[in-house]
């Protein structure tokens, strides 16, 4: 499949907008790839970005502080937005054929163990996935850390 434990499964980041701005399949606007912008330049400001690049690329998935215009439907009720940047590079080849990021959420259920394939994860989402990208997984069993970036808090260890 081509990622490392933890790593995500992904949707298109630059989808068709209808003429009324909403994303057809999904009914949401257009504003995903600007809220991550914001997001990355609030951290900016802060000085807190030089804490995340220092791990990237790498399995590493930072909690930013939310810009106020990250919709909900991109980060949820929390005060934060998790953002990544692979060193996998199925995963990166495929941004770099795409030409952008990638929004995208976790290759497991929450409650159930990370997909170890691409049957696994198959199994996990059924018909809901457009397709899965196979190739080699990484070699570290474990899933990604993730990490408060303005605290440097360890919330999961990798």
């Amino acid at each position: 499949m081509g990622i490392q434990v933890g790593d995500f499964v992904a949707f298109d980041a630059l989808p068709e907008i209808s003429d009324a701005g909403f994303i057809n399949a999904r009914h949401l606007d257009d504003k995903a790839g600007v809220a991550i912008l914001l997001t990355v330049a609030k951290a900016l400001k802060e000085g807190l970005l030089d804490r995340a690049l220092a791990t990237w690329p790498g399995p590493v998935t930072w909690l930013f502080p939310r810009a106020p215009d990250v919709p909900d439907w991109l980060a949820g009720s929390h005060a934060t937005i998790a953002l990544r940047v692979t060193a996998h590079p199925v995963c990166r080849a495929l941004c770099s054929s795409f030409g952008s990021a990638i929004v995208s959420t976790s290759a497991n259920p929450r409650s159930d163990p990370p997909a170890r394939s691409a049957a696994q994860v198959a199994r996990y989402f059924g018909d809901a996935l457009g397709g899965i990208v196979e190739g080699e997984l990484g070699s570290d069993p474990r899933p990604s850390e993730i990490r408060d970036l303005a605290s440097g808090r360890v919330i999961r260890a990798g």
